[in-house]
């Protein structure tokens, strides 16, 4: 009998654990985003690099009051991350590997960090999507409206 209430008391224990992780909100992580941290001992002037946008998310997704203007700063630093990246690029920096970073530290803010209001997982999700998208460049891309043909050519992988 001792050892079913052992048992019982550990699946409880189990259970709980869980609920708690589901009722904080917090989105899990994927592979690539579980390596940032030890990337960051091993390559920390690349990881952080652009540290400085990831905190500035970090302080403004702590203190939003609600969806949408969550969702606006999400895409600005998003995109802020970009034209950083592009900057660095055309100065002669041509190591893209602080753009993929830093685009993994943001989404690890979004999907695990303290939000100012109460955030739902389908609403994180918006925000690391808003993320994905606007730190890629997306909005960047412009075509002439009378041309009949547009091609897009990348050097690189701008999709997900």
């Amino acid at each position: 009998m001792i050892k079913c209430n052992t048992l019982v008391v550990l699946s409880s224990l189990a259970l709980l654990t869980f609920s708690n992780s589901v009722i904080s909100g917090q989105l899990p992580k994927n592979i690539e985003e579980m390596r940032v941290s030890k990337a960051g001992q091993t390559l920390p002037q690349v990881v952080n690099r652009y540290q400085a946008i990831n905190d500035t998310l970090e302080v403004k997704l702590q203190s939003s009051t609600d969806e949408l203007s969550v969702t606006e700063m999400a895409a600005q630093q998003g995109h802020r991350l970009w034209q950083q990246a592009v900057r660095d690029v055309q100065s002669g920096y041509h190591d893209d590997r602080s753009l993929y970073w830093s685009r993994l530290s943001m989404r690890n803010t979004l999907k695990q960090d303290k939000v100012g209001f109460n955030i739902a997982d389908w609403q994180r999700e918006i925000l690391v999507k808003t993320v994905e998208k606007s730190s890629r460049g997306f909005s960047d891309i412009e075509f002439d409206a009378n041309s009949q043909i547009n091609i897009l050519l990348t050097g690189f992988d701008p999709f997900f």
